[in-house]
């Protein structure tokens, strides 16, 4: 009983420590996409505005999603076999995008249509952006076939439980049916760290 309460404890303690640290990467993130915005921008701005302002806060993600969203209750695909919600989020380019959230608190936005060089320039400044103290580590690996890029940056604070992982693998191939899958979440931090 008492190991349960400590353990308890313990989550509890984690979970402040890393809201606080999503709170103030949150905070320094750009707003809503703007009009001016390209449509290679866009996907990544919905990424930051559904998947990383609301990581510590699932309700968030819902309200947002009661505005701009469609709820996908019968489609569990984008899922990936997990408990969760999904939604189908239209663009002012009538591209449409599905997002996920496994109730593990993994956030997913399946991006179909996009130029994949503005994709990736627009995911690799957001993934540079993390504001101090956060420390930012980066990688960067090509799929087994070459056809595809994952890229993945950790934002985490020293001496913290917790780190986020943002990551993106895309597909620029002309014919591609599906051109990036984004995700954010927590992880372990790294052993070591750059800025």
């Amino acid at each position: 009983v008492l190991y349960g309460q400590a353990e308890n404890t313990r989550n509890r303690v984690m979970r402040q420590c890393c809201l606080s640290a999503v709170l103030a990467i949150a905070a320094s993130l750009p707003t809503t996409a703007t009009a001016d915005d390209s449509a290679g921008r866009l996907p990544v701005r919905l990424y930051a505005d559904a998947c990383i302002r609301t990581l510590p806060d699932p309700a968030q993600l819902e309200q947002l999603m009661a505005t701009i969203g469609v709820p996908l209750e019968a489609d569990t695909r984008f899922l990936q076999g997990q408990p969760g919600k999904a939604w189908l989020v239209a663009d002012p380019y009538q591209r449409t995008h599905a997002l996920a959230r496994q109730d593990r608190g993994l956030c997913l936005l399946y991006v179909r249509q996009g130029d994949a060089t503005a994709l990736q320039e627009e995911f690799n400044h957001l993934g540079r952006s993390a504001p101090a103290p956060l420390q930012v580590q980066h990688d960067s690996q090509a799929s087994a076939d070459g056809k595809r890029q994952t890229l993945q940056y950790t934002w985490h604070e020293p001496g913290q439980p917790r780190a986020v992982l943002l990551m993106m693998t895309i597909d620029p191939a002309a014919d591609a049916s599906l051109r990036a899958v984004i995700s954010a979440n927590y992880t372990d931090p790294p052993a070591t760290g750059s800025r």
